[in-house]
């Protein structure tokens, strides 16, 4: 192979590896915006409620636990977790329209006690169902 022939296979090779490069610059940049607008459609459809339709009454739409009954839940949670004495306790929540059903078992019947008192203290809890036991 002789020099001239030499320089243009080098300068073809260097013209492909540019247009590669070239190329997957553009497919970057296109996944990058693909994705970015997939982010914020999702976010966008996220922050919508359900609606009903014109054709369907109001006793027609989809069933979802009460809002505030999530936020319920979560205070019970909190204050069993930040009380010193029910902190260590395995204790499950479920609120329902604000009643407040306990599950599970406590060390002692003091325990026990504390941790339906905590309760009763919670904002948004109007009854409690106690499905508690002590360990014997």
């Amino acid at each position: 192979m002789d020099r001239i022939e030499h320089l243009e296979l080098s300068t073809r090779r260097s013209d492909i590896i540019k247009y590669a490069n070239d190329v997957m610059e553009n497919y970057r940049t296109a996944l990058g915006v693909s994705l970015c607008s997939l982010l914020l459609v999702s976010i966008v459809s996220c922050d919508k409620t359900p609606t009903t339709t014109s054709q369907q009454s109001s006793s027609q739409t989809i069933e979802s636990p009460h809002p505030t009954d999530v936020k319920v839940a979560a205070r019970i949670r909190s204050a069993l977790l930040f009380e010193k004495s029910t902190a260590s306790v395995q204790i499950a929540v479920s609120v329902t329209k604000g009643d407040a059903r306990l599950t599970g078992e406590v060390d002692t019947q003091e325990q026990l006690d504390q941790v339906l008192k905590l309760v009763e203290t919670v904002e948004g809890v109007h009854t409690i169902h106690d499905e508690l036991s002590v360990k014997k």
